[in-house]
């Protein structure tokens, strides 16, 4: 019976457990592909739901009515919240660069302006401030030179352009006498002069920008007061540098030391310094003799100096004897002086000559010519 029944096939048992087998497999992948489906779906709505509530979130309201104060709680939602708006008013800048400039474009690139000039944005305020120049004709003098003098400031302090800073500023705003008291004290870092500018500066947005320059500034006074004083007080520096003490040692590696709390002074001597670069030297030395070996650099001979030293002057002797008298004048009755030194026989005979004239010499005396 078993061989009959294979021979004329499968049996109604085999054929009924094979239609069993596809029907489970058939229902468990429907029913595993129904899940991926719902769950993909889920997933989906669930996504949605999230950017709903999170553009909802990001909606604030007024304080004023009640509505809102996430604004006053939180600093980074007004930082995003600020971001917002620069992303929007970039949008309206890029639109109106189609038409021609005029009052309505102006006061959206004037005001992108001030708002990222104040915030040191220059990736905004600088092709902003190009438009209106290139469009000067819709600004007033005092627009101009506003919009021109963050232009000059940026060039020298960020840009570290001084060429471009002079020929910006007598382009546009050459009146401007303080802004080129600032570029001429910058130009020849006298840092004395630049600081007071920086300090008494008011308006925010020019300070701002002059900040770009303010570590070369402090950096290169540092320096040439370490080169110049031993010891200062503590508190000339921190008026003068506008920093704390703290911040120069942290940010600025300023290796003074504190003495007690009102002097700083160095911590390295002179001679340690010098001692340095003699060191340097002689780590150098087998290099520069390398190098004139190969170039065939002969030393220069010694020649003699060809400076004469000065002799020193003889030492004047004092004389320490006690000065003769003054001698003493006799007078003769007709008033001619004589002395007690005796006269010699020349002018002895010249005198009696003059007196007596053509007369003979007294008898004893010989009469001598007179040499001239």
């Amino acid at each position: 019976m078993s061989h009959s029944s294979n021979r004329f096939g499968p049996s109604r048992s085999s054929k009924n457990n094979k239609s069993k087998t596809s029907y489970g497999r058939s229902s468990k992948e429907s029913i595993s592909n129904e899940v991926i489906s719902t769950s993909e779906e889920l997933e989906k709505r669930r996504l949605k739901f999230l950017s709903n509530t999170q553009k909802k979130n990001e909606e604030y309201g007024l304080i004023s009515r009640g509505e809102d104060n996430r604004l006053q709680r939180d600093p980074e939602a007004r930082v995003r919240y600020f971001k917002e708006i620069q992303n929007t008013v970039r949008k309206l800048r890029e639109a109106l660069l189609k038409f021609a400039a005029d009052e309505f474009t102006k006061s959206v690139f004037l005001f992108s302006i001030r708002i990222s000039s104040r915030l040191g944005h220059y990736q905004t305020y600088i092709p902003s401030i190009t438009y209106l120049l290139q469009n000067k004709g819709v600004l007033s003098k005092s627009e101009l030179n506003e919009v021109a003098s963050l232009y000059v400031l940026h060039a020298a302090h960020f840009s570290m352009d001084n060429k471009l800073a002079l020929e910006l500023f007598f382009k546009y705003t050459k009146d401007n006498l303080r802004l080129y008291e600032i570029l001429k004290a910058w130009r020849s870092m006298n840092y004395k002069k630049w600081f007071e500018f920086y300090k008494t500066e008011k308006d925010f947005a020019n300070r701002n920008i002059m900040k770009f320059g303010e570590e070369k500034m402090i950096k290169y006074a540092l320096r040439v007061l370490q080169k110049t004083y031993f010891q200062l007080p503590k508190t000339y520096l921190q008026d003068l540098l506008f920093v704390d003490f703290d911040d120069l040692e942290a940010k600025y590696g300023f290796k003074w030391k504190l003495e007690g709390s009102t002097n700083i002074q160095r911590v390295t001597s002179l001679q340690k310094t010098l001692d340095d670069y003699i060191e340097r030297y002689k780590k150098l030395l087998p290099l520069i003799e390398v190098v004139n070996k190969a170039m065939k650099i002969k030393p220069l001979d010694k020649r003699p100096s060809t400076v004469t030293i000065p002799k020193p002057a003889k030492a004047i002797t004092t004389n320490t004897t006690k000065k003769a008298a003054p001698r003493k004048r006799q007078y003769n009755k007709k008033g001619s002086s004589s002395t007690n030194t005796p006269i010699p026989d020349e002018l002895q005979s010249i005198s009696e000559t003059r007196n007596t004239g053509n007369q003979n010499t007294r008898p004893g005396a010989e009469s001598h010519p007179i040499v001239i």
